[in-house]
């Protein structure tokens, strides 16, 4: 009785073999990006999924105070909200993860710290740039240039 259970179990364990196979284990591995700004200002940064950046960056006037009143709120209370990051001068980073496989959009730009005005902080030029992130993927985004143009992004590893 006991080798009849044992062959049953075996039976039952290989056709179940290949199912368990292409499940992959139940563990997702999903992508991220690394955003890295090799300026020497400030930067501001928002990853959105699809190609098409954010839209509240790209419709501010370069020099627009962060403390400035858009549609109720302030821009910096906007940018938070948004999921935006700064990223510190000379070398500074974040790590978007968990993204899905996926086409995304960085909008990024140098925000100019002038001290005076509402904050002392102003936007700046703006540039965007769609890539796709697979699923497993880290691909890296770089920020160049400086505050006087939008950044120049570039993408390594899509």
């Amino acid at each position: 009785m006991k080798n009849v259970f044992l062959a049953l179990l075996s039976a039952a364990v290989l056709v179940a073999a290949p199912a368990i196979a292409k499940a992959g284990g139940g563990s997702k591995n999903n992508g991220q990006v690394v955003a890295t700004n090799n300026s020497s200002q400030q930067a501001a940064v928002f990853l959105n999924s699809g190609n098409t950046g954010n839209q509240g960056a790209i419709g501010l006037q370069p020099g627009t105070d962060v403390g400035t009143t858009v549609n109720g709120s302030t821009i910096q209370s906007q940018f938070t909200n948004q999921g935006g990051q700064t990223l510190n001068a000379n070398g500074g980073t974040f790590t978007f993860r968990n993204l899905a496989a996926g086409t995304y959009t960085v909008t990024a730009e140098f925000l100019n710290n002038t001290g005076t005005g509402l904050t002392g902080v102003q936007t700046g030029n703006v540039g965007t740039r769609t890539f796709t992130v697979n699923k497993g993927q880290t691909v890296t985004v770089s920020l160049n240039g400086n505050n006087t143009a939008a950044p120049t992004i570039t993408v390594n590893g899509h």
